[in-house]
């Protein structure tokens, strides 16, 4: 209703801040170390040998969207405004994750991450709740997770976000994966992909695996071209 994308677009703007020098950003090395560095490190972050940054942390609100991709991410809403269950598959700082609690705090969220150290690392750096009631921080690879169904179904929102180096990491981008992401999915519910657009990323054949499997019912959300990031919504 128009009521209601008003209401998520107001919510958008205000969770929408530039970073501050001091703020924090998470990123992975090639050495798979996970070095904090402050967001005016952050401009120049073509310095150090990394993969990519993981999170972005404002300071003053730990719940602000501060990457691009980030917002694409969550205008998903739009398609499902008040979800009751969320699956989250890639944790990284969790700001997504933190968003969405506190965007529609009824909703029960499960984040599932490989990387056990980014689990340790989100709450001491990027306030990420420790025992929240209405969130799961689940340590596992997430095609084994929804594979191998140990989860409850019935999720309206799927987010994925998991890469390693070379793009999509490979547990998330095969035809299986993608059919228990969609029995996994309420009717209605909705599955948002995070994709890499550079040369050599698979992007079209990822968003066309993605299309086949949800029989053409599906979206892309195109970024600026300084993005390399864009995404399919399912």
């Amino acid at each position: 209703s128009c009521s209601e994308e008003t209401d998520l677009r107001q919510l958008l703007t205000r969770f929408i801040k530039r970073a501050r020098p001091d703020d924090q950003a998470l990123m992975e090395q090639d050495d798979g170390r996970y070095p904090a560095h402050t967001a005016d490190q952050l401009c120049n972050h073509h310095l150090y040998p990394c993969i990519g940054v993981l999170a972005l942390y404002i300071a003053e609100d730990p719940s602000v969207l501060a990457m691009h991709y980030m917002r694409g991410m969550m205008s998903a809403l739009i398609f499902n405004r008040w979800p009751k269950k969320a699956l989250f598959i890639g944790l990284g700082g969790g700001t997504v994750v933190k968003f969405l609690m506190r965007a529609c705090p009824d909703c029960r969220v499960d984040a599932v991450e490989i990387r056990g150290q980014v689990i340790r690392l989100a709450p001491d750096y990027f306030a990420l709740p420790r025992n929240h009631p209405g969130a799961r921080i689940i340590h596992s690879d997430g095609g084994e997770f929804l594979l191998g169904r140990r989860h409850e179904a019935g999720y309206d929102h799927i987010f994925i976000d998991a890469f390693d180096e070379d793009g999509p990491a490979a547990a998330v981008t095969s035809r299986d994966f993608l059919l228990a992401c969609r029995r996994a999915l309420t009717e209605g519910g909705v599955l948002t992909f995070d994709l890499w657009t550079h040369p050599d990323s698979g992007y079209e054949r990822y968003r066309d695996l993605i299309g086949s499997v949800f029989e053409g019912v599906f979206l892309e959300l195109v970024q600026e071209d300084t993005e390399d990031n864009d995404l399919v919504f399912a």
